[in-house]
């Protein structure tokens, strides 16, 4: 079986301390993971609720980026109306364009046969 080794970024600053502390204050040691008023637990503990509660740091980054998308939302749904009361006006316009035009070029076939019947009866 292969031996594993602790990666050099997992091991401690300073090994020297730690197992200073570890071979002459072991009850120390034990205590700070053990001890339910100091210990690690109870810091991790407090940590987590902060982080955690109903009106803790998630909670409130949570609200802030349901609120932030429901802005996003609404100026979306503003856009899309936007855009579609401009394509409405645009096809109106167009319409009407394409209306003159057809209008214009019947006025110019009439102004030419009238022309011509002019010139052949002149």
């Amino acid at each position: 079986m292969a031996s594993t080794s602790i990666p050099p970024s997992a091991e401690p600053q300073n090994s020297s301390k730690l197992q200073d502390a570890l071979t002459n204050h072991g009850a120390d040691v034990a205590a700070y993971f053990t001890q339910a008023s100091t210990g690690i637990a109870t810091s991790v503990n407090s940590y987590l609720d902060t982080l955690l509660s109903p009106t803790g740091t998630l909670a409130k980054k949570n609200s802030a980026l349901v609120s932030a998308d429901n802005d996003i939302n609404t100026q979306i749904t503003t856009l899309q109306a936007q855009l579609t009361q401009e394509q409405n006006n645009l096809t109106t316009e167009f319409e009407a364009m394409q209306a003159a035009q057809t209008t214009a070029q019947s006025q110019l076939n009439y102004l030419n046969a009238t022309a011509n019947l002019q010139k052949a009866g002149g």
